[in-house]
This record gives structure tokens, sequence and C-alpha cells, in this order.
């Protein structure tokens, strides 16, 4: 079951990188990252060990690199998030590889993917946050020059109201 999964992810990632890269025309770097993920593939379809760690760096750098080329966020996202989990999974595989297919097993799989399925959207969802929020520095000028001026009305509307009372 997560065997799937881990071969989509891995798919994705893949495909989302070396389609930004084909578009910026960075050819070599594109068919870097279709070779090493095509390897990576290989080696979990294999069932070998691999290093999944150096494919997790190499395909969240690419995606840091592809990221300063002006891609769109939401791309890289999707990049980084399909890259995140298929490191997860991959990493799950590895420390259950020795594990007797049962029910147990099935049922661990099964939780594993419940977990990530709920965790990674909603990763995706928080990382999003910061691009519907769009504050410029003349908005937070003019903000705090209105904040002033309530608060200098509000000094001046205490102080004419003490002035008014009677002198006891």
């Amino acid at each position: 079951m997560t065997t799937r999964a881990l071969y989509g992810l891995i798919i994705l990632t893949t495909a989302i990188l070396t389609l930004a890269n084909l578009i910026l025309q960075a050819y070599l770097i594109a068919g870097l990252a279709l070779v090493l993920g095509s390897l990576w593939l290989f080696l979990q379809i294999k069932k070998k060990e691999s290093p999944n760690s150096i494919f997790f760096v190499f395909f969240l750098g690419l995606t840091v690199l592809v990221s300063l080329r002006n891609v769109p966020v939401l791309y890289m996202l999707l990049a980084l998030s399909s890259n995140l989990a298929a490191w997860d999974l991959s990493r799950f595989q590895a420390r259950i590889v020795n594990e007797v297919e049962s029910a147990a097993k099935t049922s661990l799989e099964l939780k594993h993917l419940q977990k990530l399925t709920i965790t990674v959207p909603i990763g995706f969802l928080v990382a999003l946050l910061p691009l519907f929020v769009h504050i410029s520095i003349s908005f937070i000028i003019v903000l705090c020059i209105i904040l002033a001026a309530m608060l200098a009305l509000r000094s001046s509307i205490f102080y004419l109201r003490n002035e008014n009372k009677p002198n006891t």
C-alpha cells in the first residue's frame, strides 16, 4: 500500500522539478533531476537499500534553486511537500522491511499513510498562508500614522474633558 504511494510521490517530485527546469531552459539540471528521480524510483522498485536522505537533500536543494528563479511558489510547495512525503515513506519502508507480512504490518502501514495524509496537506496549507498575507511597508507606515493620530486625539479629548470640570 505504501509502496504505490511512494512511487507516485517520487514520480510527482521528479516530474515537477524536471518540468520547472525545462521551462526555465536549464536542460542540464532538468536531466539531472530526471536521472536522479529515476534512480531513486528504480532503487525503491527493486527494494534495494537507497540513500533516501541524499535524494531528499538533492531534491530539496533543487526546489530552493528553482524557487530563486521566479517559478510560482505553489508549484515549489507542491514539489517540496511531495519530496518530504516521499522521503518519509521511504524511511518508513526501510524501518519495516524486515517485518513479516501480516495484518499488523498492514495496519501499521495504513496508520502511517493516514497520518501522512493529514500532515502533508496541513503543512502545505500552513506554507501557503504567507502568500495570502501581503503587507507592504507603506501600509505599515500609514497604520502607524493613523495609530499615532488616534492616540493624540484620545489624549486631547481627555485633556479637554479635564479642562471643563469645575474646580473644587
